[in-house]
């Protein structure tokens, strides 16, 4: 089946279910065509179309869409019809020359990259905090010869949450008052 291509701007949604159980809805466009839009495809996964249509409010009723249809003649009561099936829809305002890109933005896989990229952020945020908290009490550690371990790892960790939290709002030349009152506790 050959694929049409066509911008449309939904005017009503109407969902419907067939006697075999699968959801089917009828879309009407502004250009006064209807087109179908299946729900899930034959291996029973969410079809493109129907996750680009769903992941905008009322099914996307008043926004419009780069779509691509087919199209079938068919007879119900003695008349000739056209089913208009849509197999991909782009909302508008994404970019439609790059469809791995829509692609990936209509099935939230990039979310799930900018997740990745923050949880290696914060781990990385949270080695440099260690390493700068364990570098200031080690500068200081040599003057002190009652400075147990175990106070040493209380203070470093300690001070490596203040630069957590902080970061990246400061450099080590310029502490906030709150760090500062932190390392003068510190027994060096």
């Amino acid at each position: 089946m050959e694929l049409l291509k066509t911008t449309i701007t939904i005017l009503s949604v109407e969902e419907k279910t067939t006697k075999n159980g699968k959801t089917m809805f009828k879309i009407k466009g502004t250009d006064g065509k209807f087109y179908q839009l299946w729900q899930s495809k034959q291996d029973g996964t969410d079809s493109m179309a129907y996750i680009a249509f769903s992941s905008i409010p009322k099914m996307g009723v008043g926004k419009s869409f780069n779509i691509s249809y087919g199209e079938e003649f068919g007879e119900y009561k003695g008349k000739t019809i056209v089913y208009r099936t849509i197999a991909n829809a782009i909302p508008v305002e994404q970019e439609t020359d790059d469809l791995e890109t829509s692609r990936l933005k209509v099935t939230g896989e990039d979310e799930k990259w900018k997740g990745i990229r923050n949880e290696k952020r914060n781990d990385i945020k949270w080695m440099n905090a260690i390493n700068n908290a364990t570098i200031i009490i080690s500068k200081r550690i040599d003057s002190f010869t009652e400075y147990s371990l175990e106070d040493a790892k209380k203070d470093v960790k300690e001070l490596a949450n203040w630069y957590f939290k902080l970061e990246p709002y400061f450099s080590n030349d310029n502490l906030p008052d709150e760090l500062d009152k932190v390392i003068a506790n510190i027994p060096f």
